[in-house]
């Protein structure tokens, strides 16, 4: 079940200010397609951050700063993912 566009801010926000960094990244990506001004001030925040992300590339585990992954972000080379549908 979608969420609603209000619904998925609220629940990005929790998962950035409450979840691992795994977390903070997806939320961090999740929030560039709903609010743009809301994200680039988690952007700041995550730029900041010492963070440590781990992920998967693959069979690679990679160990990278959030602020890398932040970057990654924000370069839009993720964008692609974000092509779902926003329910009405």
């Amino acid at each position: 079940m979608a969420l609603k566009p209000d619904q998925a801010k609220q629940e990005l926000e929790k998962l950035y200010s409450g979840g691992n960094p795994q977390a903070m990244s997806y939320a961090l990506l999740g929030m560039r397609k709903f609010d743009r001004k809301r994200y680039a001030e988690l952007l700041v925040l995550a730029r900041a951050s010492d963070v440590t992300v781990r992920s998967m590339v693959g069979c690679d585990i990679l160990n990278e700063k959030l602020r890398t992954v932040a970057d990654e972000i924000d370069s839009g080379n993720l964008d692609p993912i974000l092509t779902y549908r926003i329910a009405p």
